[in-house]
């Protein structure tokens, strides 16, 4: 009885650390991105936020909501890989650069690290997305769950609209699941 007790905690301890083992490789990759692009920033050339990354920062997405700042970078190409480690950008949508004045710009992340605050984004919250270029601020137009198969929210738009996606329901532990919560907002300045 001893010995299935001990196997019982040994069990229960190894899904605990692979449980965080997720939650800490993405805070800890977040603030190595952080400082890549900071250095960016100063430098006017692309940092690799560790030596055998394979993508840059982009920019930096920011909100408040009930009085709680929530910031992440983007990385270039939403590809698996990259998603790991933060939000990332996806190619061949609206161009992301603050300067630019219309398209669909859309940024895909994980529900259960980067992206979870997401649920709690309403109708007229604010997104700021930081780049070389500068900030552009967004305000937030629409909240909608839809299935995975629905394109339409890649559309691109006459306006400049920021779409923000990421796997839903937020506590669903599948991993597969086949609804996304998408989140798109207009730029107001």
């Amino acid at each position: 009885m001893k010995a299935q007790g001990i196997l019982i905690l040994t069990i229960g301890c190894c899904l605990i650390i692979n449980a965080s083992y997720i939650q800490i490789k993405a805070s800890v990759a977040q603030m190595l991105i952080a400082g890549a692009f900071r250095e960016q920033l100063y430098t006017g050339q692309p940092v690799k936020p560790w030596p055998w990354a394979d993508t840059k920062v982009i920019a930096k997405l920011s909100t408040s909501i009930s009085n709680n700042t929530h910031k992440s970078y983007v990385l270039q190409d939403a590809s698996m890989r990259n998603l790991a480690f933060g939000p990332a950008y996806m190619v061949n949508t609206g161009e992301l650069a603050s300067t630019a004045n219309f398209g669909n710009s859309v940024i895909v992340g994980h529900r259960d690290t980067h992206f979870a605050y997401l649920e709690h984004l309403t109708i007229n919250d604010e997104i700021t997305v930081s780049d070389y270029n500068g900030e552009t601020r967004y305000k937030v137009i629409q909240v909608e769950v839809v299935d995975e198969s629905d394109v339409s929210v890649l559309e691109q738009t006459e306006q400049k609209i920021l779409t923000l996606i990421t796997c839903y329901p937020f506590d669903d532990i599948s991993p597969d699941p086949t609804e996304r919560y998408v989140v798109r907002a207009i730029k107001i300045a």
